[in-house]
């Protein structure tokens, strides 16, 4: 039991350290939506935060990235953000592409189905 307190301690050392912008003062709650729900699953290394585990990993991932970018030959965080939502749109390329593509199809098949629905209207 003492074990599964400490373990539970060291998580939340751990999370303040990580996060210095949550006080005591945080009235919505996010400090404890962002903790982990059972402290031993954090020992053993198994998911702890189910979906949001993905979310907080691609958040610090991107902002780990920003920062890189900006210390970057010391161009600061402004063109650091600009190169991290570039290479953002460069990864995302390919779905919005196809998201695109899947739109113009659509698009092209739109007079059909009036066509279609106002066929299906008689009956």
């Amino acid at each position: 039991m003492e074990e599964a307190e400490e373990a539970t301690a060291s998580a939340s050392n751990l999370i303040k350290q990580q996060t210095p912008w949550f006080d005591e003062n945080d009235l919505t709650g996010v400090y404890h939506a962002i903790s982990p729900k059972d402290s031993a699953n954090v020992v053993n290394g198994v998911a702890t935060y189910g979906p949001w585990e993905l979310v907080q990993y691609l958040d610090s991932l991107i902002y780990d990235l920003w920062v890189e970018c900006a210390s970057m030959n010391g161009i600061g965080l402004g063109y650091g953000l600009i190169m991290t939502a570039g290479m953002t749109r460069l990864v995302l390329t390919p779905f919005i592409l196809n998201s695109q593509l899947v739109s113009h199809k659509y698009k092209l098949l739109g007079p059909d189905m009036d066509e279609v629905t106002a066929n299906m209207k008689r009956y």
